[in-house]
């Protein structure tokens, strides 16, 4: 027979609960500081109380510290339990450890309900939906156990790079990912910044002048860090931009010179849009390329 199975994650995937069959999502929080109102801090619900134009237009303003939270522990403890008993279990998607406390937030509510069970990742956003399609592919087959969704999060870990594309890092600076002296340099002397994504999770990696000149500096970073590394060992590229209305050419055209690196990749590259509450995190006019290795 057949058990039932309910995945759990937040909004940094970029679902939204009913994208799929059982599948529910927790909403991160967005922090809003008004720096000119000292003490003045509102928190909006990813997905629901704040849009992606109206989180673009606060990153606009440099009177306001953008930043975002894990999800509430009253509302994870909630959402659990209204689904506990239509499930045999409940597999959890968090986001990294490596950039929120949200996995530990969730082996807090482990506790209390014996069905859920954590499958700790290392990634975090639109790459999280690598995961969670692979959790459907294992219950479509049949397939799915605790020990597998694991196995495929480690297998993941393994086979997925990336790199950030930053053209301003007053964000990076507020999130703690680039620090104030690197910050100070990189804006006096206009660079655009290159943050790696791995298994370590997100670091400083180096600048160059423009978006077009950082792709040959990532590329070099991509050979060097993966054995024998050629085009025909991508799976899939995602390309996930942020940019203002103003100015997607730019992102547009970074995209079509990286694709031009890999000449034997043959797939359409899969674009997603970054999640609303994770735009506080590069800020707008950046651009996030993802690589999964067969």
């Amino acid at each position: 027979m057949m058990r039932k199975i309910a995945i759990i994650s937040d909004s940094s995937s970029g679902y939204k609960t009913g994208d799929k069959p059982n599948l529910y999502i927790v909403p991160l929080l967005v922090n809003v500081n008004n720096k000119a109102k000292k003490g003045e801090l509102l928190s909006y619900h990813d997905q629901t109380e704040i849009t992606t134009d109206e989180i673009k237009e606060l990153l606009e303003n440099d009177g306001l510290v953008v930043t975002t939270s894990q999800p509430i522990i009253g509302e994870m403890m909630k959402l659990v339990g209204s689904i506990h008993e239509q499930y045999d279990e409940i597999y959890v998607v968090p986001v990294t450890s490596t950039v929120s406390g949200s996995q530990n937030t969730w082996n807090i509510v482990a506790e209390e309900f014996e069905k859920v069970k954590i499958v700790p990742q290392h990634m975090g956003g639109p790459m999280l939906k690598w995961m969670i399609e692979g959790i459907y592919e294992l219950i479509e087959k049949n397939d799915c156990s605790y020990e597998k969704t694991v196995q495929l999060a480690i297998k993941l870990k393994e086979s997925v790079y990336g790199i950030l594309f930053v053209s301003d890092v007053k964000q990076l600076s507020h999130s703690g990912r680039v620090n104030k002296l690197i910050t100070g340099a990189i804006s006096f002397f206009n660079r655009k910044v290159i943050v790696t994504l791995d298994e370590q999770g997100m670091k400083f990696y180096t600048l160059s002048k423009t978006f077009i000149s950082a792709i040959d500096k990532a590329y070099d970073y991509l050979t060097t860090k993966v054995e024998n590394f050629t085009d025909t060992s991508i799976d899939e590229i995602m390309f996930i931009p942020t940019y203002t209305k103003d100015d997607p050419e730019k992102i547009q055209l970074t995209m079509d010179k990286i694709l031009k690196l890999f000449p034997n990749y043959k797939k359409k590259p899969r674009i997603e849009e970054m999640p609303t509450a994770l735009l506080a995190h590069p800020g707008n006019n950046s651009l996030v390329v993802m690589l999964k290795l067969k």
